[in-house]
């Protein structure tokens, strides 16, 4: 196997790190290594404890090694946290050669006109997003190259991230021995693996139901509209239960994943499940219908708070496929249908799309930022293929400095 062909995507969230290895063959991406291993040093997606969260790399690592049979050395690592803003942008620049033929480089310089923002000193550019181009006027361009005109305008969307948080991140992955190719919005990778181009072009709303947060991505006529990380996700569920019950949260995790269910009206009030008591106490046996008493409300919150961000950003009737969950948070029972009845949408299970490998185990919400990043990874080497990592750099900034090609984004 070409290392070339190689790629691993890693995503660090705050219940759980996952690995993906993927090997990029003719008929698509085969995925021949991954792993999930318990996080720690991570709080609500960003990393707090470098070394904490550096030994949980390595092992996440280790073990994808290990099934994949190959050694790595570069990752393409997922970023996200309540620091990620996006917001959309516009740039102009005129044509005035002879032939008003617009080139790569006219391109270049709208995009980067369009990303002249004021950004505070701690923050970064992580992505710029082409959305749509227009030429004197005529909308709906979205490739103008060898087109005519005399204005090109382009309309983007800028997602920006707090440096300290990236500059952890990166600092972890380093320590754990491995460079990183490239930092990329867990949202947008999930997209990636999760989404159909239909869905994109309808409008659809992906949320990416994490452990210590959530992340909300929509895209309209298939590009990126809006984008937001909520401090919200299925910790909160397992809090909730532990609060609720009086049990540890470790056996509040257990009974969520083990017997919880989204939908009050789905459970019977004859079934029955057992509950820890702390403190070497004897177990409780309580109605199942009170256990989805605690967990329905919060998953509604949660939702309303994902169709609130959505709403400010003006989207919110432009969600014609509905919503895909995937994440963690997406395996509790009935979620999909909860969320389906609260906010009278079409919602489906998003898991990954375009890739082969082990079924039994990657066909699950949990590993959809990781495949996602791989997919996302292949796509960069085929535009640049020799440049491989970018944590060598003497700048610090690498090749996807806030200023980068607008190539690298735009897919």
């Amino acid at each position: 196997m070409e290392e070339q062909n190689i790629i691993t995507g890693l995503d660090i969230g705050t219940n759980s790190i996952c690995t993906v290895i993927g090997l990029q063959r003719e008929g698509g991406i085969e995925v021949i290594g991954l792993s999930t291993v318990k996080s720690e040093g991570v709080n609500k997606g960003v990393v707090s404890n470098i070394d904490a969260t550096t030994a949980h790399i390595k092992q996440a690592i280790e073990e994808a090694e290990l099934m994949a049979g190959v050694e790595i050395d570069s990752v393409i690592a997922g970023v996200s946290g309540v620091h990620i803003k996006g917001m959309n942008s516009k740039g102009m620049v005129t044509i005035s050669r002879k032939d008003r033929e617009i080139s790569n480089d006219d391109v270049e310089r709208a995009i980067m006109q369009a990303q002249t923002i004021q950004l505070p000193a701690d923050r970064e550019i992580i992505h710029v997003l082409p959305r749509e181009f227009l030429i004197d006027d005529q909308e709906g361009i979205k490739d103008p190259v060898g087109i005519a005109g005399t204005r090109l305008e382009v309309e983007v969307h800028i997602i920006t991230a707090a440096a300290a948080a990236v500059s952890n991140l990166k600092k972890a992955i380093d320590r754990a021995g491995l460079d990183v190719e490239r930092i990329v919005l867990q949202s947008l990778a999930a997209s990636e693996a999760a989404l159909s181009a239909d869905e994109k072009d309808l409008g659809v709303l992906l949320v990416d139901f994490g452990g210590g947060k959530t992340d909300v991505i929509v895209f309209n006529q298939s590009s990126v509209a809006h984008t937001s990380v909520l401090g919200v996700g299925a910790q909160h569920i397992t809090q909730d239960i532990s609060y609720g019950l009086k049990t540890p949260l470790n056996a509040a995790e257990q009974l969520k994943k083990r017997s919880g269910y989204a939908v009050l009206d789905a459970v019977t009030a004859e079934e029955h499940v057992e509950v820890p008591s702390p403190g070497g106490r004897p177990p409780r046996m309580i109605s199942r219908r009170l256990l989805a008493e605690i967990i329905q409300p919060r998953v509604q919150e949660t939702a309303d708070l994902v169709v609130q961000a959505v709403q400010m950003s003006g989207y919110k009737n432009a969600i014609g496929a509905g919503v895909v969950v995937c994440g963690g948070g997406a395996q509790l029972a009935g979620i999909e249908q909860c969320i389906e009845q609260h906010l009278s949408m079409p919602v489906r299970i998003g898991i990954p799309q375009g890739v082969h490998g082990p079924v039994d185990k990657i066909n699950s919400p949990v590993f959809t930022t990781a495949v996602g990043l791989v997919k996302l990874g292949m796509q960069y080497r085929d535009f640049i293929p020799e440049r491989r990592t970018m944590r060598k750099k003497a700048d610090g900034e690498g090749i996807f400095g806030k200023m980068g090609s607008w190539l690298k984004d735009f897919f």
